[in-house]
């Protein structure tokens, strides 16, 4: 008896071990279906739930929601609480027993201005206020192209050491701390630079309402330096989630996809080894991917979409839905 004891300790381990390592091989892409350019032309967030995806479109769009189904049909679209914004580059989700929030990342500062004050021209200085980062929070019940979101909070948002890029947000699903993971593309004039990975804890967004927060530095992550081999935009973050486990971090670059076991993320000291703290996901070549979500029901199988057309050299328009599974 203590014998087969041992044997289903033993095998448990091996399996709980397995559950934590990274993935060693990913399937080659499919396609699943596209999204329409008309009215998802620039998609850059998404949320994947078990039957639907929850979509965004980039800078200067519409304030709107759009749910299709995970072939791209369109399902529902949701107007949000303002006429608009100024950059939406990201979607997070976070569960609760009682509800589920979703959060509008409108990160996006791609001359790295906002929130600061320019002079204006002329006899009379005009002071023109470049609008703050700001994460917009809804609730949802049912998380379901059924159920209109319901607006709950703005939140102002300022870096530490001043305005960043950011195209990436995540949620952590079990201590609900908020992430956004800065996009360095200013490289024409200061070099290659690692991405900084930012947080809010869950008391501060989820309770801390209509105020601006000072958001707090966790770590660089040296995306740079992990895709050295890849082309100039390859080194750029363009989106990330968590597996629905927490284990693990996902992000998106413009030539491939980087998973990173979460405990080595989450310790700053810590240098990141290939193929003990990360590994690299060979994606498809798209021409501007921008967004990436776990899949719900499935956390080592991920879903990635593009803003412009199927591919560098393709003529057409539609965004094609790309998905992905560990297989080894």
């Amino acid at each position: 008896m203590r014998y087969i004891a041992s044997i289903l300790v033993l095998a448990f381990s091996s399996y709980t071990a397995s559950a934590e390592s990274l993935c060693n091989q990913w399937s080659e892409p499919v396609e699943m279906g596209s999204l329409p350019e008309d009215p998802i032309e620039e998609a850059s967030g998404l949320i994947a739930t078990p039957f639907h995806l929850l979509n965004i479109n980039d800078s200067g769009s519409a304030a709107k929601l759009y749910w299709t189904t995970q072939t791209g049909d369109l399902v529902k679209t949701h107007r949000l609480s303002v006429d608009r914004y100024y950059d939406t580059e990201a979607l997070a989700v976070f569960k609760t027993p009682e509800t589920n929030y979703i959060i509008v990342g409108d990160i996006g500062d791609n001359h790295e201005r906002r929130g600061e004050a320019l002079a204006g021209m002329g006899f009379v200085a005009n002071i023109i206020q470049y609008p703050m980062v700001e994460l917009h929070v809804f609730k949802s019940k049912s998380l379901h192209p059924d159920e209109a979101p319901e607006f709950s909070h703005t939140i102002k948002v300022k870096y530490p050491d001043g305005p960043h890029n950011a195209e990436s947000m995540a949620v952590h699903p079990t201590t609900g701390d908020l992430f956004i993971l800065t996009k360095e593309s200013r490289f024409d004039k200061y070099g290659h630079r690692p991405s900084q990975l930012f947080r809010f804890t869950k008391s501060q967004w989820l309770t801390q309402r209509s105020r601006t927060l000072t958001i707090e530095k966790v770590r660089d992550l040296p995306i740079h330096e992990i895709n050295a081999e890849k082309g100039d935009y390859g080194k750029l973050a363009t989106g990330m989630d968590i597996s629905p486990d927490g284990k693990f971090l996902l992000i998106l670059t413009y030539d491939n996809a980087l998973e990173f076991k979460w405990e080595s993320v989450i310790a700053p000291s810590r240098n990141l080894v290939r193929n003990r703290d990360y590994s690299e996901i060979p994606t498809k070549n798209l021409t501007q991917e921008e967004a990436i979500s776990y899949l719900e029901q499935s956390p080592r199988t991920i879903i990635y979409t593009t803003e412009v057309g199927r591919s560098i050299d393709s003529s057409s328009s539609d965004s094609p839905i790309i998905k992905q599974s560990c297989i080894r």
